[in-house]
Formats: C-alpha cells, sequence, structure tokens
C-alpha cells in the first residue's frame, strides 16, 4: 500500500490542498536530487577542464634559439619609441636605442639622422671618431665593405679609376649601386636574412653614413694606398691577358 493511500486511509483523510502539497513536495525533492548530481559532476571535472583550457591557450614549446628567432621577427614590426624606425632597424642595423627617439641627445630624432646620411648616434656639430666603439666598428665595416667590392667577381675594372684621395674612394664607393652592395655585404659574411630585411633606401643611406663615419675617423687615408694597389695590380692583369 502506498504512501498516498495509508494517508488518505479513513480517519487520515488529505485535503486536496494537501495532496497537491504533496506531490509538489516530491517533484522538488526529486528535482533537487537531479540537479545534484549534474553539480557534483561539474564540480569533478571543472579542474580537469581547467587545466586542458589553459594548456590550449598557451604558446606551443619554442627552443632558446626558436625563441630569439621570434623575438627578432617580432622586433621587425615593433617600433617601441615610435620614431619611424622598427626595434630590429635601430638595435642590427643603426645601432641606435629602440627606446629613446633621439638616442644622441642632439634634438634631431633617429630617423630624421638617418635619411640625412647622419650619425644618429653622435651629437650634431660633434665629430665622435674613433672614440666610440660604434664608429670604430662601423670604420671597419666600410673598410670590409670597400674591400669586398674590390675582390668580388662583379667588381669593376679598377684600372680605370685613379684613387689619389679620400674624395676619389667617396665618388667610387657612392657610384656603387644597391644590388652591388648586397653582393659584396653577402660576400662580406652578413646573413642573407639580415639583408632581406632592410631596405634599398635604407641601406644605401647607412652605407653612405657608414663612409662617412669612416672618413671622420681617418680610414679612409688608409684605404687610398690600398685602392691604389688593388687598381694597379687590376690594370696589370688586364695587360697580362692582353
Amino acid at each position: 500500500m502506498g504512501l498516498l493511500e495509508k494517508l488518505t486511509q479513513k480517519g487520515n483523510e488529505l485535503t486536496n490542498e494537501q495532496k497537491v502539497a504533496f506531490v509538489l513536495l516530491v517533484f522538488l525533492g526529486l528535482g533537487g536530487l537531479v540537479m545534484g548530481y549534474f553539480s557534483f559532476g561539474a564540480n569533478i571535472r571543472r579542474p580537469f577542464d581547467i587545466q586542458i583550457a589553459e594548456r590550449a591557450s598557451e604558446e606551443p614549446y619554442l627552443t632558446l634559439t626558436q625563441k630569439e628567432e621570434k623575438e627578432k621577427e617580432d622586433q621587425k614590426t615593433r617600433d617601441t619609441d615610435s620614431d619611424g624606425l622598427s626595434d630590429y632597424d635601430e638595435l642590427y642595423v643603426f645601432r641606435t636605442s629602440p627606446y629613446i627617439t633621439d638616442t644622441d641627445s642632439d634634438g634631431i630624432d633617429d630617423k630624421t639622422e638617418v635619411y640625412a646620411g647622419q650619425n644618429p648616434s653622435c651629437p650634431e656639430g660633434k665629430t665622435c671618431g674613433t672614440a666610440s666603439g660604434d664608429a670604430s666598428g662601423a670604420s671597419t665595416a666600410a673598410s670590409d665593405l670597400v674591400g669586398s667590392l674590390s675582390d668580388s667577381p662583379f667588381a669593376r675594372d679598377l684600372s680605370q679609376y685613379d684613387f689619389q684621395s679620400e674624395e676619389d674612394i667617396q665618388a667610387f664607393v657612392k657610384s656603387i649601386t644597391v644590388d652591388e652592395i648586397r653582393k659584396a655585404l653577402a660576400t662580406a659574411g652578413v646573413p642573407q636574412d639580415q639583408l632581406d630585411a632592410i631596405a634599398d633606401d635604407q641601406l644605401q643611406t647607412l652605407f653612405e653614413q657608414t663612409l662617412s663615419t669612416a672618413s671622420e675617423s681617418g680610414e679612409l687615408d688608409a684605404l687610398v694606398g690600398a685602392m691604389q694597389a688593388q687598381a694597379g695590380a687590376s690594370g696589370s692583369d688586364g695587360e697580362i691577358q692582353q
């Protein structure tokens, strides 16, 4: 005999309101049990779901070399100091600070100095010379680059040039095309990916700036004799071949 039947026996008859209340209580009890079951299962799964979500949002594992390469790629599209030069160019091309708009604090921003053929690491009106490690490195780079241009297979016939002064060398170097500069830099050992990251106008400006720095430091004086010797050797080779 059911509970409802026992309660409705003679002497224990329930009113309609009591019957409705009883049925409602039963449904609420069952609903609570069902909801408790699903809530319990969700609480058990929640820690695992959180871990799975965190792992899915994490960046893939990268080696130290891969992280460095990724950072360099990010620097090519990032301009921290908003001076118009990417962080990559400032760090690896122009040797300026990616965090300061005017690295040498002379009142002229780095980009303006670069495109004007000036040294953005040397205040305007001051001769930095070889006192700066960067200037010394730039002078060496100019020397190596001129040597690479002279020794490379695509070099012009140097016998047609009469190198007697720095001005002669500057005229010769400034007449070199951007393609020749790229090939010479590649011959000198500059990684191809770095060359590809530099625009033609930036490369030309950097090259002329490096040449100017080398001239200020006196590096070109030593190159005059070397270029004369190379021109003489080129002329001698031409006579022998004839």
